[in-house]
Order: structure tokens, then C-alpha cells, then sequence
């Protein structure tokens, strides 16, 4: 049997076409695969029945931090930027807040911050930011905004004192207001 330089044409574009669109659905699939793994509804119901998930690490003044220490406080766990207009905004209502509940709420203000000049640059505008209630967390490697879902910030996660989801804020919010304390209040006891 003969071929002729059509034939062979031919058989290499649909031979090509082929590896293409078989790479194609391939690669579709496992993104579709990972978008549904990773739903966010899905997340927040595991938070809200099994808790949030934990970390540990560092502060960025070098103290040990470790999430679960603290299940018997209602936390806040903030993810900012220095870069972020809208988390700058909401920084000093947020601080005044925790002001209310210096020994029940912890705030716990995860950075997506590039580089440590910058978190450091934004911490200096607000020398309130200090206490023991307040602890700052250099998420460098970005595991624990995965861990969360996170895809844009500001986001918050305010926990009940188990540690388990009580609500989820993006966005900016006004924190300190008297229906803001009032839930705070209910959440501490």
C-alpha cells in the first residue's frame, strides 16, 4: 500500500490534534478537579462544625504562636496587606474592638505582605497595635490564606471560643460599633 503526501498530511494533523485536545481535556479536568475541592462553602461548613483550621509558627516579634493555645478566647483572624487601601481603612475600628475585650478576643492579623520592610511600615501608623491580645503573623509562604480559602482581602474569620467558625467577613467592616460589641460579648461568655 501506497501514501500519498496528502494522506500523510493528514494522519499527522489529526495524529497532533489529537495529543492537543486530549492535553486539553486533561488539564480542563484537573482544574476542575481543584476548583471544586476547594469551594469555599464547603470550607466554611468544616469550620463552622470541626473549627478553624490551625496554625502555627511565629509572631513577627519571634514568639512561638500556636492557634490552638487559645480556644479559650474568641478569635479574630485577620488577612491584610500593607498594600491593601480597604485593610488600612479598617485597621483602627478593628483595634478599637479588640480594645473592648482585652482578656476574651484575640486578634490574630495574618500579613500577605511581600517583604517585612513593608508590614513593619504599616505597624509604625498604628502604635496601638502591640498587647498581648494582638498577635501579628508573617504568612510568607501564603499556606495559611490557602488553608483558609483566602482570595482577596481584606477577610476575616471570627471564631467562638472552641475555635469553631462563627462568621466570615470580606471586605472592610465598621468593628467598632455597639451591635459589633454586643456580639462580642455573646460570643465571650
Amino acid at each position: 500500500m501506497t501514501y500519498n503526501r496528502g494522506m500523510i498530511s493528514a494522519l499527522i494533523i489529526t495524529a497532533a490534534t489529537a495529543i492537543v485536545l486530549g492535553g486539553f481535556f486533561i488539564s480542563w479536568k484537573k482544574t476542575a478537579d481543584q476548583k471544586v475541592s476547594s469551594n469555599p462553602i464547603l470550607s466554611l461548613g468544616e469550620m463552622e462544625n470541626q473549627g478553624v483550621p490551625l496554625f502555627e509558627g511565629e509572631t513577627i516579634t519571634g514568639e512561638p504562636f500556636r492557634l490552638n493555645d487559645y480556644r479559650d478566647k474568641v478569635v479574630l483572624i485577620n488577612f491584610w496587606a500593607s498594600w491593601c487601601a480597604p485593610c488600612i481603612d479598617e485597621f483602627p475600628s478593628m483595634l478599637r474592638l479588640i480594645d473592648e475585650f482585652p482578656k476574651d478576643v484575640l486578634l490574630v492579623a495574618v500579613s500577605r505582605d511581600r517583604t517585612r520592610q513593608d508590614i513593619d511600615s504599616f505597624l509604625k501608623a498604628f502604635p496601638k497595635i502591640s498587647g498581648a491580645n494582638i498577635k501579628i503573623i508573617w504568612d510568607q509562604s501564603g499556606d495559611i490564606a490557602k488553608s483558609y480559602g483566602v482570595d482577596r482581602l481584606p477577610e476575616s474569620f471570627l471564631t467562638k471560643k472552641d475555635l469553631k467558625l462563627s462568621r466570615k467577613i470580606i471586605g472592610t467592616i465598621p468593628w467598632h460599633t455597639p451591635d459589633s460589641v454586643e456580639f462580642i460579648k455573646s460570643l465571650a461568655q
